[in-house]
């Protein structure tokens, strides 16, 4: 993959050298080494790839406790377990009702994030050499859901990104990223539609997702839902 297939998916704004060395002084400037970047991918990519993840993609409750494994448990185990030991509830993607223009936005755009131009994009950004992205996750959070106090300082991750791409999301509804750093300083960012949000997990204590304030959802709800694309370098 080239750097020019780049300009297949990001605003074009955030491609320049220029951009991309504001980008990284903010970046560095920023105590916790957090940044969040507005508008990231181009407005037709992020319609499609949301209208997919809204429309089309299918998903699987996920439940966690601490002191797992994994964290993963059956939805039994869960329910009787004291809230205390809760870590999260939240929905996984699981796969597509169907293979439509959209879906292969959204296959292309893996392959993208996951892609060694890409690892090289945020390299500059973080001035932080990298290896390749562990894993690429979505989550969907809707009515009930939350994911309380933890750090990502696991599996040798360095950085961590989360790509917004839930349309008509309001401070209301929750779902806010609380970002603590280790001298007592935080961060609070906003769930924004099509903004990239990028931190050093080393240089936090903890983070957590404020929980969800809608009644608890169906599938055949139509209320808006807090869907991210989650991923980490090494």
């Amino acid at each position: 993959m080239s750097n020019d297939q780049l300009n297949d998916f990001l605003s074009k704004e955030y491609l320049a050298p220029s951009s991309i060395a504001n980008l990284q002084q903010r970046y560095l400037e920023n105590s916790l080494n957090v940044i969040q970047v507005q508008n990231f991918l181009s407005k037709d990519v992020a319609n499609s790839i949301s209208h997919f993840l809204h429309k089309d993609a299918q998903y699987e409750n996920v439940y966690g406790l601490f002191g797992k494994k994994n964290h993963i448990v059956e939805q039994r185990e869960w329910s009787n377990a004291s809230e205390r030991s809760k870590f999260f509830r939240y929905q996984m993607i699981s796969g597509s009702s169907c293979m439509s223009p959209s879906a292969l936005s959204y296959l292309k755009l893996r392959r993208t994030l996951k892609s060694l131009v890409f690892r090289e994009y945020i390299e500059k950004i973080t001035n932080k050499e990298l290896a390749s992205s562990s894993s690429l996750l979505v989550h969907r959070m809707r009515g009930g859901d939350y994911l309380k106090k933890h750090n990502d300082r696991s599996k040798g991750r360095k950085i961590a990104f989360i790509l917004y791409l839930s349309q008509h999301w309001s401070t209301s509804l929750g779902g806010q990223l609380h970002v603590h750093g280790l001298e007592k300083n935080k961060l609070v960012l906003e769930p924004t539609y099509n903004s990239l949000v990028l931190f050093d997990v080393r240089k936090h204590e903890y983070h957590y997702v404020a929980p969800i304030n809608l009644p608890h959802q169906s599938p055949s709800d139509v209320n808006p839902s807090r869907i991210s694309i989650n991923g980490w370098f090494l």
